[in-house]
């Protein structure tokens, strides 16, 4: 190996805690933050990683939505899904090309000092969004 080799995808992690209910290998998440000098926001993007919706092992009531770094496994976003949590399947039309991007959002506490705050998730396909999106209606009842 002369160090051009890409890294391996990690492994999948297990956390005996939890099992996983729904994953999908590529997503890209958004996270709305404030605009300088301005009373709006704004979604910033975050690289995309392998998503995962699990339920505790122990306790099922528990849930939570998983975003690791592909190549080292490293958590980037875990989020807390709660019954009953609202959420919205969007798409949105690029007026340039005319494709149609769908999305997951939704409002979740990522931090306490940040209060709750707004996240948007797109899949890498329609077929992805749709199943996601189902895995999540069925967590949140």
């Amino acid at each position: 190996d002369n160090g051009t080799s890409k890294p391996e995808a990690v492994e999948h992690l297990v956390d005996p805690d939890w099992k996983t209910v729904h994953e999908v290998d590529r997503v890209k998440y958004f996270i709305y933050e404030p605009v300088e000098g301005s009373d709006t926001t704004k979604p910033q993007p975050y690289p995309s990683g392998p998503l995962r919706l699990e339920q505790g092992t122990s306790n099922p009531s528990n849930r939570r939505i998983v975003v690791r770094e592909p190549t080292a496994g490293r958590v980037r976003l875990n989020l807390a899904i709660c019954k009953g949590m609202p959420f919205e399947a969007t798409e949105r039309k690029s007026k340039r090309t005319g494709k149609v991007t769908k999305f997951l959002m939704f409002f979740a506490i990522r931090e306490e000092t940040k209060g709750r705050e707004r996240f948007l998730f797109q899949c890498a396909t329609t077929n992805d969004h749709d199943t996601l999106v189902a895995k999540f209606t069925e967590m949140t009842k």
